[in-house]
């Protein structure tokens, strides 16, 4: 329960050498997991240390986005392009295949310059120093259950936004009220059981969704951005159709998630 194991992780991660992609991906991940728990801790005796150590991860996280965003462009418009083959000419197709390869062009310039990594490094370090493990714990532990119920409560604020309007920015908003209720219940314990184990699952499901989704949405800017006119339209047309497939399916999932009382969530848990 303690956010300083995930910040040690993610800089384990960040000094691999070579730099990669994977690097990049499992220290985000850590870095999602202490910032949920961090966050449980703005309720708690701790709250000054919560914060400071919060914007510390959100530094790191920042630094290593663009990264991300080459990897994410790169595989979803290629995988896009595998799945609908036979919707595209090979003129689009073409185009496809090399607009993802400078994506991975410049995540790997941008790997081996190292900037990113340094920047997030540093950041983390000074994440480390802010964080005292049993004192933290501790505080944190006595303010969990308002804490869980909170995490719920916004995430049904958030489904029930995306239901009633699925407007720009809505189901990215349910994904990361989603994702920080994943990450808060994966800080409890390694290997949950009962009611626990069955609520990870769904939120599992449920973020893997809207996962896609929010890959979808981000290829769908960048597409709209390429140079030379952009992408073919049957591409972008493509992606939307499936985008929309998604976000149907998010809502199905969502609704069985969120359909308790957020007291009888937490108490639950």
């Amino acid at each position: 329960m303690n956010p300083l194991t995930d910040v040690e992780a993610a800089l384990r991660w960040l000094r691999k050498r070579p730099a990669s992609s994977r690097g990049v991906h499992e220290a985000r991940k850590s870095l999602k997991r202490a910032r949920a728990v961090l966050k449980l801790g703005r309720s708690s005796s701790v709250e000054r240390q919560s914060v400071l150590a919060d914007d510390a991860c959100r530094r790191a996280a920042r630094a290593l986005a663009p990264l991300r965003d080459d990897r994410v462009f790169a595989v979803t418009l290629e995988a896009l392009l595998a799945r609908g083959a036979d919707d595209f000419s090979r003129e689009a197709r073409a185009l496809g295949r090399d607009l993802a390869l400078r994506a991975r062009r410049a995540e790997a310039r941008a790997l081996a310059r190292g900037a990113a990594f340094r920047r997030a490094r540093a950041a983390l370090r000074a994440c480390a120093r802010v964080l005292a493990p049993d004192v933290f714990a501790r505080a944190v532990s006595a303010s969990l259950e308002d804490g869980l119920r909170e995490s719920y409560r916004r995430g049904r604020r958030a489904y029930r936004a995306a239901r009633s309007d699925p407007g720009k920015g809505r189901f990215h908003a349910l994904r990361k009220r989603a994702k920080r209720l994943l990450h808060e219940l994966e800080g409890l314990t390694p290997r949950p059981r009962g009611a626990r184990g069955a609520t990870l699952e769904a939120l599992r499901s449920l973020t893997k969704v809207l996962g896609d989704e929010n890959d979808l949405a981000l290829l769908r800017r960048r597409l709209a951005r390429a140079p030379d006119g952009g992408a073919p339209a049957a591409i972008r047309r493509y992606a939307r159709k499936r985008q929309r497939r998604l976000r149907r399916r998010s809502l199905v999932l969502a609704k069985r998630l969120f359909a308790e009382r957020p007291a009888s969530f937490a108490r639950g848990l």
